[in-house]
Formats: C-alpha cells, sequence, structure tokens
C-alpha cells in the first residue's frame, strides 16, 4: 500500500523533527552552559566537540533519523547494509586524511577532525538512502513542513542565544534563561510559522497520554501551542476550529 507507506514515513519525520530538532538546536546554541554547568570550567574545549557532533543529527528534517526504522519494518536489510558500507567507505579515507593533518597544528584539532570525519561520512550515506526511499517506495519527507519546523526552531534558537551571550552571569543561570526563552519562542512561534497544527498538536497528545509523568508535564507546552494555533485559525477563518488535519 504505497500511499500508506508514504503517509506513515512523511509523518514519521514531522513528529520526529518537531522533537528532535529543539533538542539538537539547544544543544548547539547552549553548549557552553550545559557542558559548563555540569562539569564546571575542566573541559574547555567539549562545548565546541558537543557542537560539531549534533551537526549531523540537523539531517532529522530530511528524515535520517526516520530512514533505519522504515527500511527494517520493509525487511529492507540489505539497503542498510549498502548504507552503512558507504558511511566506511566514505569515513574510514577521510578519517585517515583529517585527523592526522590537523592533528600536526594542535591536538585539540585532531579531536575535531575525527568528529567532523564521522560527521561528513554519515552525509552520502544518508542522502543515498532517503533517494533510495524515495525512488523505490515514493516516499519522501514533508520538505514544506520540514522548513518551517528548521525556521522555528532556528528563530528560537537566536533568540535563546541573545542573552546568554551578553549575560554577566553564572552558566547555571545562563542555561536557565536560555532554556526558558527557547522553550517559549518555540512553543509559541512554532503554530504561528505553521510548523505545527491542531491536529499534530492533538497526535502528540495522543503519544504521550500513555506516559504518566511525561504525559503531564508535556500538556504544559501542547496546551500552550493549542492556544496559539486556535487563536491563529480563528483570525483566518472567522471562527473558533475544532481541529486541523
Amino acid at each position: 500500500e504505497n500511499e500508506l507507506v508514504r503517509n506513515v514515513f512523511a509523518s514519521s519525520v514531522k513528529y520526529t523533527s518537531i522533537l528532535v530538532m529543539p533538542a539538537m538546536v539547544v544543544l548547539i546554541v547552549l553548549s557552553g552552559p550545559i557542558v559548563n554547568t555540569l562539569y564546571g570550567g575542566k573541559y574547555i574545549y567539549a562545548p565546541f566537540f558537543l557542537t560539531i557532533s549534533v551537526v549531523g543529527t540537523l539531517l532529522a528534517v530530511l528524515g535520517s533519523l526516520s530512514a533505519g526504522g522504515f527500511l527494517s519494518g520493509l525487511g529492507e536489510t540489505g539497503t542498510i547494509m549498502k548504507q552503512n558500507i558507504i558511511t566506511i567507505i566514505v569515513g574510514v579515507p577521510l578519517g585517515f586524511l583529517m585527523i592526522p593533518a590537523l592533528s600536526a597544528r594542535s591536538p585539540v584539532l585532531g579531536i575535531a577532525g575525527f568528529i567532523i570525519a564521522g560527521v561528513i561520512s554519515g552525509v552520502p550515506s544518508t542522502l543515498w538512502v532517503l533517494y533510495w526511499i524515495w525512488k523505490h517506495y515514493g516516499a519522501r519527507a514533508d520538505f514544506r513542513s520540514s522548513t518551517r519546523i528548521l525556521a522555528a526552531s532556528a528563530v528560537a534558537a537566536f533568540m535563546a542565544y541573545l542573552p546568554t551571550r551578553f549575560l554577566n552571569a553564572a552558566d547555571w543561570i545562563k542555561l536557565i534563561i536560555g532554556l526558558a526563552v527557547f522553550l517559549t519562542v518555540y512553543v509559541l512561534g512554532a503554530p504561528i510559522i505553521g510548523a505545527v497544527s491542531l491536529g499534530d498538536l492533538n497526535t502528540l497528545r495522543t503519544m504521550f497520554s500513555s506516559m504518566g509523568t511525561v504525559s503531564k508535564i508535556m500538556n504544559i507546552p501542547l496546551k500552550a501551542a493549542e492556544k496559539v494555533a486556535r487563536a491563529k485559525a480563528r483570525n483566518r477563518n472567522g471562527k473558533p476550529p475544532d481541529s486541523e488535519p
């Protein structure tokens, strides 16, 4: 059932992106306060390493985190093996080139070279497997939705970065303020941009409904986003909607 398969993959990418993208962007923007709050100033290069490690995960908006489970569910284990082989073919030579070259300048750059090689090596194989899924099943991410989710995350990240960049305070205070600003802007901004609809919020609420305390915690931002989404729909349609697809 190709139509069902396409819808399942697109939905998987969308809901994964809604949850994962904000987390990854927060790790990038607040890497300094996060590391310094947990470990103090002992690991001065750790924020940089954390940032470049997370960059590859941003491909989640295209379906990188959904592809493996999608292929496994369809029994396409051979395709998964080919993807891993491509990653090795690209990653091993790249590592042998980058790590020694950068280590000659600085041990820190050598570690960065190792991380960067790992991130880059996964890009060609990810793009290939996403193309393979589209070619054989016609399934792909909803790029319009992915773009809006990425935009909402980027705006929230920028707003969270400003106070932490110029605030003269302890790292744990910067972390709390940064997280508060990010969550507020993302939760309220995503419905405005159109990254999430009322239907998406209802689906997310259903997904977390059986998770006890987690469900209660998640219900707080979901309710706030729902109010914004309803207000937007009311302004557009002239009447309060029950839900949106």
